[in-house]
């Protein structure tokens, strides 16, 4: 743009630079990326930590007396038996990795930092296979090969109720078989424990592994029985099934 001055003479108008809108909106950007990832570590240092627990370990973790033998006489891994070990059938609701509080009546929590190391099913099968081969003695042949004509023990159970109650108890409902292959002779019980559980998370799994090795005893006591019975029979009377301590 041109004008003229008094003189008549033209001048040229300096021209003022112009703002590029780019720098405009950087430094609100740049302030609301570093908010957000300040938002971002302040979560995560405000999470609380997953913790995970097991049912295998020793059953006198919480000071009650370790399961028995079922043959104090037997020399371990002298002649050991087979046994077969299956995963425990659990309750649809306890089918998750999350341990399950009972808080009352039809009440219970989930706790999701609170959790199984591997489904529950495996830990309470993997538990009673630690017991039941320490105890009898034995050798878990699930999932192993072996010869058809060996005899073999196999154990099923089918928990129907696992209740953990904080600070009070935990206690263990369940039907359980012992089939001696290859002739197919079952015998099948069903068993009640419950154990005093102390506070916290620690003492109510330990709580948990007592009752374990209190059904691991009644399954190797069964074990046992059915070892006396003849081997070429299916249709002997069974022995009575162990009762609760």
């Amino acid at each position: 743009m041109s004008f003229r001055d008094d003189a008549g003479s033209a001048s040229q108008k300096p021209m003022k630079p112009r703002k590029s809108g780019v720098i405009g909106w950087r430094a609100p950007c740049r302030r609301l990326a570093a908010a957000g990832a300040l938002l971002t570590l302040a979560a995560c240092a405000s999470s609380p930590p997953t913790h995970f627990y097991t049912l295998a370990g020793d059953a006198n973790a919480n000071g009650s007396p370790a399961p028995t033998a079922v043959n104090a006489g037997a020399q371990p891994y002298a002649n050991p038996l087979l046994i077969e070990v299956l995963p425990a059938g659990i309750p649809p609701q306890l089918q998750r990795p999350q341990m399950v509080l009972d808080t009352g009546p039809g009440q219970v929590d989930v706790l999701e930092q609170r959790r199984w190391s591997q489904p529950l099913g495996d830990e309470i099968g993997q538990a009673l296979s630690a017991d039941l081969t320490h105890a009898l003695p034995a050798v878990d042949v699930y999932r192993s090969m072996h010869e058809p004509t060996q005899t073999v023990y196999r154990v099923a159970v089918n928990v129907q109720r696992f209740e953990s109650v904080l600070g009070s108890h935990a206690s263990l409902e369940a039907v359980w078989s012992v089939t001696r292959l290859p002739q197919s002779l079952t015998l099948t019980c069903r068993s009640a424990l419950s154990a005093p559980a102390g506070d916290g998370y620690d003492a109510l799994v330990a709580s948990h592994r007592q009752v374990l090795a209190g059904l691991a005893l009644q399954i190797g006591m069964a074990v046992r029985s059915l070892q006396r019975s003849p081997a070429d029979s299916k249709t002997v009377n069974l022995p009575a099934c162990p009762a609760d301590r």
